[in-house]
């Protein structure tokens, strides 16, 4: 078990890794977020409502999925690579109570240091590079439909039993 900040669950994560090897492990996480906003007079003009404020909301979750191959190692210092899915769903209450949700799926890429406890239990740390890639995400991107990389830094602290 073990909570991550960035990587495959974006902001942060809850994770449960399972070594079916000696050098592979097969990870689920979850992450979960509320965004909320008010848009005040300033948005009068775009909300189509000139006598108040507005207000918008999103639940966001995220479901990371990846296998890291752990086999460059030296006793509990390793080598992480891996990969997966991060799956998606937004779920949002937008100006004046319209709604809406959507479904998606992100490709992760992961490389990066680890330290776990061979043979036994104890603490694991980890840190490294990730980046998602998919449609809307990233920098650059200028539409749900254009297709992105986001990189980012992993940090994860969390125990071996």
């Amino acid at each position: 078990m073990f909570a991550e900040l960035g990587g495959a669950g974006l902001l942060y994560s809850i994770n449960y890794e399972r070594l079916v090897r000696d050098d592979l492990g097969v990870r689920v996480g979850l992450a979960t977020y509320s965004l909320g906003g008010v848009c005040g007079q300033g948005c009068a003009f775009v909300s189509g409502n000139p006598s108040g404020s507005n207000s918008a909301g999103a639940s966001l979750t995220f479901v990371p999925l990846t296998i890291s191959y752990v086999g460059v190692r030296a006793r509990q210092h390793a080598l992480e690579l891996g990969g997966g899915v991060t799956l998606a769903y937004a779920d949002n209450v937008g100006f004046r109570g319209s709604s809406g949700s959507a479904f998606g799926a992100f490709t992760v890429a992961m490389a990066g240091y680890r330290f776990h406890p061979v043979g036994h239990a104890g603490f694991e740390f980890r840190v490294g590079l990730a980046a998602l890639a998919g449609n809307g995400v990233g920098f650059t991107v200028s539409g749900p439909a254009t297709f992105g990389v986001l990189p980012s830094a992993y940090l994860s602290l969390g125990a071996a039993f």
